[in-house]
Formats: C-alpha cells, sequence, structure tokens
C-alpha cells in the first residue's frame, strides 16, 4: 500500500501516468484517477467553478447595493495660437487662430440595484450549482463504474483518449 501512495503522489506531481503507473495501481485507483481527469468532469468542474465565481459576484453586489457605470462625454476644447511676425521694419503683426477639438470625460456614477432582480439571480445562479454538481457527480459515478472493471491497459487508452 506505501508504495501504491508513492506511485500515486509522483504521478500527480508529474501530472501523466504511464501504463506502468496503471498496473501497479488497484483498479479504484485507476478509477479515481481517470475520472477525475475525464473531460466531461473537467468541463462541469470549469462550469462550477464559472458559476461560483458569478454567485461571489452577485453576493458582493447585493452586499454593495449599487454597481458603477462609466458615464462619457465629449467635451469642447478650445485652442487658440498667437502666430506673430516682424517684418523689416520692426514693425510686428500677430494672428490669432483658433480650433475646438474634444476631450472624452468620464465619470463614474453609482447605479442602484433592483434587490428582487439580483435575489432573483442569485437564485438561477445556486439552482445551476446545484445542477452542475449532481450532473457532475452522476458523470463521475458512471465513470467510476464503468473504468473500474476495466484491465489496466483498457483504463490506459481510456485514460490516453480522454
Amino acid at each position: 500500500m506505501k508504495h501504491i501512495t508513492i506511485v500515486l503522489i509522483g504521478i500527480a506531481l508529474s501530472g501523466c501516468a504511464s501504463l506502468k503507473d496503471f498496473q501497479q495501481m488497484d483498479s479504484y485507483q485507476r478509477a479515481e484517477y481517470v475520472c477525475s481527469r475525464d473531460r466531461d468532469i473537467r468541463d462541469y468542474d470549469q462550469s462550477i467553478r464559472s458559476e461560483n465565481q458569478k454567485r461571489q459576484e452577485l453576493n458582493a453586489l447585493i452586499m454593495l447595493g449599487y454597481r458603477e457605470q462609466e458615464s462619457c462625454t465629449e467635451t469642447p476644447v478650445l485652442h487658440t495660437e498667437n502666430t506673430c511676425i516682424t517684418d523689416s521694419d520692426n514693425s510686428t503683426k500677430c494672428t490669432q487662430t483658433s480650433f475646438t477639438d474634444y476631450k472624452e470625460v468620464c465619470n463614474k456614477i453609482q447605479i442602484p440595484i433592483d434587490y428582487d432582480m439580483a435575489h432573483a439571480r442569485l437564485n438561477r445562479t445556486e439552482n445551476n450549482i446545484r445542477e452542475l454538481k449532481y450532473r457532475r457527480g452522476k458523470s463521475h459515478e458512471s465513470c467510476f463504474s464503468r473504468v473500474k472493471h476495466m484491465p489496466a491497459e483498457d483504463a490506459f487508452m481510456y485514460y490516453k483518449s480522454n
């Protein structure tokens, strides 16, 4: 058992397993190793992380009570330029030219949230998380029951194809 644990730690650190590693694992360790790296399971894990992030953002928004939005306007800026010319008899003539340029000015404004809508979104997100976890569990269970009965070579091929 101690040898198997060392093999699993080595595999975890290296990030990949060989057929020999699979042959040294018992059927439950093989199934857990394969299924924890199954594409569908990883996709569910990613979706769950994404929904959890959404839930954290919604909770923060509800706690804050408002969201910030940037409001930008184009503001005219008048530029004036004086050009002076001194001629040979030391008289100076100046002309003034001006043009208008536009500068974008942005301010952050606070928009109060609609608490009912925010809580409804939070409830949908939490329902999504529960559903994703349920589906992930079913997918893992299906994978595990399939892989634990495979010989090491078949489990390895399934792992490599995934």
